[in-house]
């Protein structure tokens, strides 16, 4: 006679409750769609955030059309001089007006010629006030030589005019032959007068002429360094010639001079 064992009651119930639990966990394929759903969402996110910072920085300035044409005149500005940029005075893509300056150069080398430049004048100047002191130096020079020529000039009439008077005498017996002798002689050293003044006065005046000739040298080697204090002087300062927008693009430290 064969006999049955009862059910265990606590497995019968295990079994409902594990059957309930499977049945409310999510399928797979749910899992998988929101896992997916989160991935797009923040590339999108990052999108937008990447489009909205481009936008800020460069889209906003940018314009677009399907059926037009946009024309722009582009404007080189270089300074007058050569140098590297100490400051960059505009932003990219700024509006700017004539005259509005754009960058500053560097200025120290130029400050340095400008003072040898003052230093030359100073010399220049210097040196032509000296050699128009000396002109009148020689110009009062010139009216002693002038003086002094004439009164060799008077004693050399006066002894030709008694050589002149003696030798009438001599021949009339009234004076003897060596008085018109020591006349001759003092004639001789007066007419040796004469030409020794004139040689002074032409020496003067020769002189009086180079002396012009250094004061215009230094009068022209005046302005050649005015010429140069000038150039050197030039505004370091690029300035815009029209109304226009800067472009974007970084600067160059150094520049060409145009």
């Amino acid at each position: 006679m064969s006999s049955s064992q009862p059910a265990d009651p606590s497995a019968a119930a295990t079994r409902p409750a594990q059957a309930s639990l499977d049945d409310n966990a999510p399928p797979p394929g749910n899992q998988r769609l929101r896992s997916i759903g989160g991935g797009l969402l923040v590339a999108l996110l990052i999108g937008g955030g990447w489009w909205f910072y481009q936008h800020q920085t460069t889209g906003k300035y940018l314009q677009s059309t399907d059926d037009a044409y946009v024309q722009a005149d582009a404007v080189t500005v270089a300074p007058k001089i050569s140098g590297y940029v100490e400051e960059v005075l505009v932003k990219d893509n700024e509006d700017v007006k004539v005259g509005q300056p754009l960058l500053r150069i560097d200025a120290r080398d130029y400050r340095a010629q400008v003072a040898q430049a003052k230093a030359s004048i100073d010399v220049a100047q210097a040196n032509a006030e000296a050699s128009r002191a000396q002109m009148h130096e020689q110009d009062a020079a010139i009216a002693q030589a002038k003086a002094q020529l004439a009164s060799a000039q008077a004693h050399a009439d006066f002894a030709s005019a008694e050589v002149r008077r003696f030798a009438d005498l001599v021949k009339t017996g009234a004076e003897p032959a060596e008085q018109l002798a020591i006349k001759r002689n003092q004639e001789q050293q007066a007419l040796g007068q004469l030409n020794a003044q004139r040689a002074a006065l032409q020496a003067t005046e020769r002189r009086v002429a180079s002396i012009a000739a250094q004061v215009k040298q230094a009068q022209a080697q005046g302005e050649s360094a005015q010429a140069q204090r000038d150039a050197a002087q030039v505004g370091v300062v690029a300035q815009m010639p029209v109304a226009a927008e800067v472009g974007s693009g970084d600067e160059r430290d150094e520049l060409g001079s145009g």
